[in-house]
């Protein structure tokens, strides 16, 4: 069962199974990456993202993606 509801500010339709989804993704990339890498280390530091992208958190990359997906 898909259940539809409205939860964005602009009336928009959002369907909750995409964040079971994107949760089930992140449990099982966590699992893979715990493996390897001492995650909370990592994570506290700000390596993880610089090892896995080459470059630390950067909003460029977000605000890009938002001007892509909603204004091009």
């Amino acid at each position: 069962m898909c259940v539809i509801t409205i939860h964005y500010t602009d009336g928009s339709f959002g369907y909750f199974s995409s964040y079971t989804l994107g949760a089930m993704y992140a449990a099982q990339f966590m699992a893979a990456m715990k493996q390897t890498v001492d995650v909370e280390k990592a994570t506290l530091s700000g390596d993880l993202v610089k090892q896995a992208t080459g470059d630390v958190l950067n909003a460029s990359f977000f605000k890009a993606h938002l001007e892509k997906r909603y204004l091009g």
